[in-house]
């Protein structure tokens, strides 16, 4: 066992949970079913104590993942779990499967401050927000091609086409432009990856960050584009090339490393173009996100282990002035992501009103935070607030939150208020929206069922969670709930064993199976488990338990009794 472990002796929570996800399965496209198996396994062997009858919080793990963009659900019970990155040394691990063989160079790097940033050329970029996205425009290639010749007639026009009295070629210019932030048909590489790691930790406008991405792109790998008829590296007499001469629509890619110029900008950043078609489609051989709270901490690591800063990477005067304005000190407002933080910090620490109160913070600041909501909702679920949790649960519906998950949790709060109709509307709407391997809907559902007297149906739900999970113990026993009340005494004898092979302390499980023996003469079979019923609940003095175990002894030593004076 870890006693390090977070949740040692612990119950399983959604942070732990999530931890426990990406460590274990970091790259991986990865069926629910065996995340939550092994999550579960890995808990226990690290001394995290047995959970009772809970939420899912696994599945509230993934959900949260989700929406951070640390997981994606491709397919209905599929989930990718994306290689998340806190420290350089995290980052490093990630970096080191590809080939860094100095003759081969086959990988090239990119970074980007946001993870949800295409991979595309800044002049495109420009074009698509210039029209409908769902409008198809023929002209777009004519409009790509013009907008770079109209940079380079300008910057010829003004005069800065020329460097060391060397007159700049058309890609040359470009080059130079793309560097000073101009939209071009160039996307910007580098051979370097902790390059491209120190721009995916660019900080956002007041220090409002989003997570990074840094992706991997192999142009030599098939996979890496799709569609291109043609691959060319640029050599000195294609460089000479006006860019109108480039078949830039006929579905080639170009590579460029600049070796003419002497750009300090490209030197320093080991610059590498792509450039080709007008809508490229690549597929990055592997990415990887960047902690948006970790920026910070990794460029601070890359500046004293590499020495890579702004002055490193900007070496010019352009780039002096442009760091210094952007130095000047400012005051961080908070972000809902920061109290978020907060309140994980607070959960680990049990000081749950210091949860609640985080993530109310982050709701002040974005009513729509969603996730917020849903995570305070199930903070005063655990408080034992029910009505609170599901008003909580309700804004976060109302606000577009369609997630399966957030009606099965709003449909136990008022289980809890047993309010059985409305819960089983929720258990409804969750299985509607998501009826794969979400046996935990299913069983609540049986719960509400059976509290009406509703036991054929209850029944069907049992069957149907059991199906899905038939390692969980609690659920024969509810099954064979219904089924007693049923009068199906000898296959509700069948599911109390059931729960006590899976389960050998479960005094409850004794209990009604003495009782359903009873109900079928099998006085002795009775007596035996009300023994071992009593025993079990002396051990963690149950004393309603106790007082039934009585009452029901006696019954049998009067039914015997009475037995005996017939006969």
């Amino acid at each position: 066992m870890n006693n390090q472990y977070q949740c040692f002796g612990k119950d399983l929570t959604t942070d732990c949970a999530r931890k426990l996800i990406q460590e274990l399965f970091k790259g991986q496209t990865i069926r629910r079913r065996e995340i939550v198996s092994a999550v579960f396994e890995q808990h226990h062997e690290r001394g995290g104590a047995n959970s009772g009858v809970r939420p899912n919080v696994i599945q509230l793990a993934l959900k949260n993942m989700k929406e951070s963009g640390l997981a994606a659900n491709p397919e209905r019970g599929v989930w990718y779990i994306t290689y998340y990155i806190k420290t350089l040394n995290e980052f490093i691990e990630w970096a080191a499967q590809f080939d860094f063989e100095e003759d081969s160079k086959q990988y090239l790097f990119r970074g980007v401050s946001r993870a949800d940033y295409k991979i595309d050329a800044s002049a495109y970029r420009r074009i698509k927000k210039g029209r409908d996205s769902d409008e198809e425009q023929n002209g777009d290639f004519e409009i790509f091609l013009q907008l770079n010749k109209n940079l380079i007639s300008e910057a010829r026009f003004r005069g800065h086409d020329r460097k060391d009295g060397r007159k700049l070629e058309d890609l040359e210019v470009l080059a130079e432009f793309q560097h000073y932030g101009a939209a071009t048909f160039l996307m910007d590489f580098t051979y370097n990856a902790l390059v491209a790691l120190w721009f995916a930790c660019k900080e956002g406008s007041n220090g409002n960050s989003k997570d990074g991405k840094v992706v991997s792109v192999n142009p030599n790998d098939p996979k890496f584009i799709q569609g291109t008829q043609e691959f060319k590296i640029i050599t000195l007499d294609l460089l000479e090339k006006k860019i109108d001469e480039f078949s830039l629509d006929n579905r080639k890619l170009y590579q460029w490393q600049p070796r003419q110029q002497q750009n300090e900008r490209i030197i320093a950043q080991q610059s590498i173009f792509l450039f080709g078609v007008l809508e490229i489609e690549i597929n990055p051989n592997e990415e990887c996100i960047i902690d948006r709270n970790s920026k910070k901490s990794i460029r601070g690591s890359l500046k004293r282990i590499y020495g890579i800063t702004d002055d490193m990477l900007f070496p010019d005067f352009d780039g002096f002035a442009r760091q210094y304005s952007q130095n000047v000190a400012y005051i961080q407002p908070d972000s809902t992501s920061q109290y978020r933080e907060l309140a994980d910090e607070a959960l680990q620490r049990g000081e749950y009103e210091e949860v609640i109160s985080n993530y109310s913070r982050a709701i002040e600041l974005d009513q729509n935070d969603v996730v917020a909501y849903c995570n305070r909702g199930i903070m005063k679920y655990q408080l034992g607030e029910y009505q609170a949790a599901i008003n909580d649960f309700d804004e976060a519906i109302y606000r577009g939150d369609n997630d399966a998950y957030t009606y099965f949790l709003r449909g136990i709060s008022k289980y809890m208020l047993e309010q059985y109709d409305a819960a089983i509307d929720d258990y409804n709407e969750a299985i509607r929206i998501d009826s794969d391997e979400v046996w935990y809907t299913y069983r609540w559902r049986g719960f509400a069922k059976a509290a009406l007297g509703q036991h054929t149906s209850a029944i069907d739900d049992f069957d149907e969670a059991l199906r899905q999970n038939p390692d969980h113990a609690h659920d024969y026993f509810e099954r064979g709930l219904s089924k007693y009340a049923l009068e199906q005494y000898a296959a509700a004898i069948d599911d109390y064993g059931e729960t006590i092979y899976r389960d050998p302390n479960h005094a409850e499980a004794y209990y009604h199976r003495a009782e359903a023996n009873s109900s079928l003469g099998y006085l002795a079979e009775a007596k035996a488990d009300l023994q071992t019923a009593k025993q079990l609940a002396e051990k963690t003095n149950d004393t309603d338990l106790m007082k039934r175990i009585d009452d029901l002894v006696y019954e049998i030593d009067s039914r015997t009794v009475g037995d005996t004076k017939n006969e």
